[in-house]
């Protein structure tokens, strides 16, 4: 997924797409949103991930509250 996304975001850039990249697949930690996004992509999400940790995303934000305040 890490892969996808790096190579879809240089694509995006190179061609002037303009594409929002949205990536999922393997986010089963929060530190996991931080490289999806950190990769290219604009939005990560996680489903089987939350299933197993439903707070998941809340310990992401938690994490990065600098971000909101």
């Amino acid at each position: 997924a890490l892969r996808f996304i790096r190579e879809a975001a240089r694509i995006n850039r190179e061609e002037k797409l303009g594409l929002t990249i949205m990536g999922c697949g393997g986010i089963m930690k929060p530190e996991h949103f931080d490289e999806f996004l950190e990769a290219g992509a604009q939005i990560a999400m996680s489903a089987t991930g939350m299933m197993f940790d439903p707070y998941l995303a809340a310990k992401w934000h938690h994490t990065h509250k600098d971000l909101w305040n």
